[in-house]
């Protein structure tokens, strides 16, 4: 992640600055900038190379480069097996088991984004983004529990049961489980738990007035991603 998101990015900018490049786009995430709740504590070497990334950015484009960063929330949709994305792989899940599993009481709000709203907002972004500018592309939020019961809902299922772990039982597992893999810090389960027990809230303002950005219903997006799901496992 240093490797990529860091070095690279930050030489990938430089070399465009050098070379003249008429717009340069960054793609981050919105994760940067934190939980809703304000506090500012370590969420893992993902979303600090991340942030080191986009101050990188912001030094060149204080020396000239002509910077557009775009900064979607968490994206789900259809997806590739090679990659396959976290939200999209819940909705199988939620599909073949019926069960709605959520981390202490599943009530903690998040924003979900439909993939092809991102990317008109990439695209919108370097046809008319300010430079300088550093755009959020959210969707809707909703909280877990909401978003399991949602999912079967649409796809004409109903919940076999809700399961609800509590926060410190899923941590101390978590603790465990990164011991017994020998995971990096801040690259492990207990990690991905702490992001999970926080909101994740945020503004999509300054994309829908500079960048036209009109995200989809989260309804209409999960319908179509459950659609596509089908079709796909059907083929």
């Amino acid at each position: 992640m240093e490797e990529v998101n860091v070095r690279a990015t930050a030489e990938l900018a430089r070399r465009s600055l050098e070379a003249g490049a008429g717009r340069f786009v960054h793609v981050s995430t919105a994760l940067i900038y934190g939980p809703s709740d304000g506090e500012k504590v370590p969420f893992g070497v993902y979303m600090e190379s991340k942030a080191r990334a986009v101050r990188e950015v912001r030094r060149l484009a204080a020396e000239g480069l002509p910077a557009v960063t775009v900064c979607p929330t968490i994206v789900f949709g259809p997806d590739h097996p090679s990659r396959p994305n976290r939200i999209t792989s819940e909705i199988r899940r939620l599909l073949r088991q019926r069960v709605v599993r959520v981390l202490a009481g599943g009530r903690q709000e998040r924003n979900l984004v439909y993939v092809d709203d991102v990317i008109r907002g990439l695209v919108a972004a370097e046809r008319q983004g300010a430079v300088g500018e550093e755009y959020l592309l959210g969707g809707e939020e909703i909280a877990p529990r909401d978003f399991g019961r949602l999912v079967l809902s649409l796809a004409g299922l109903r919940p076999l049961a809700t399961l609800s772990l509590p926060a410190g039982p899923a941590l101390a597992m978590a603790r465990v489980a990164d011991r017994v893999r020998k995971s990096d810090p801040g690259n492990g389960y207990t990690t991905a738990l702490q992001v999970l027990l926080r909101e994740w809230r945020f503004s999509s303002d300054a994309a829908r007035r500079d960048l036209g950005h009109c995200p989809r219903p989260l309804a209409e997006g999960l319908a179509r991603t459950i659609d596509w799901l089908r079709a796909s496992d059907h083929d």
